[in-house]
């Protein structure tokens, strides 16, 4: 018995030793993010954003519409643990160009039409911990979509 209350007391003290040090708080993503994003084409956009994950009074689906110079300003969502924070959590985000060219936003070597990806936007700093990230739809943006329509699953 004394050798169970040897080894409890061991393992108790050592993770009170080898608990997280700054050197791990250090890579938590922590402040306020807001998202803007920007119309820079001379088409409408939409941007549907599909939950996957919502409450039971949350909407399934968001569209946003965007004449050509027009923004939207979005919170930094995150799933409520340390990580990073982004424009539209957990769900499926797609452009819409002028109601006929459907776009997936999704990883691409070229870094178009991806306004679900945090590390695509500019980012600055306005205060500590204070950080407006922006994306501007461009023309590029949409000549990728007409390259890479959505084919419905």
């Amino acid at each position: 018995m004394d050798k169970l209350k040897f080894c409890f007391i061991t393992c108790f003290f050592s993770l009170l030793l080898f608990s997280c040090g700054e050197e791990d708080v250090d890579k938590v993503t922590v402040g306020d993010y807001t998202f803007v994003i920007t119309n820079g084409t001379s088409k409408k956009v939409d941007i549907v954003y599909h939950h996957i994950l919502k409450g039971e009074d949350d909407p399934s689906m968001e569209i946003f519409t965007l004449y050509p110079s027009d923004s939207i300003v979005r919170i930094g969502e995150t799933n409520g643990i340390a990580g990073e924070i982004e424009p539209f959590w957990y769900g499926r985000v797609f452009l819409v160009f002028e109601d006929t060219i459907t776009c997936l936003c999704k990883p691409n070597l070229e870094h178009l039409c991806m306004i679900d990806r945090p590390q695509c936007y500019t980012k600055e700093e306005k205060a500590p911990d204070v950080y407006v990230c922006r994306y501007v739809i461009t023309e590029e943006d949409y000549e990728y979509a007409k390259l890479h329509p959505y084919k419905e699953e």
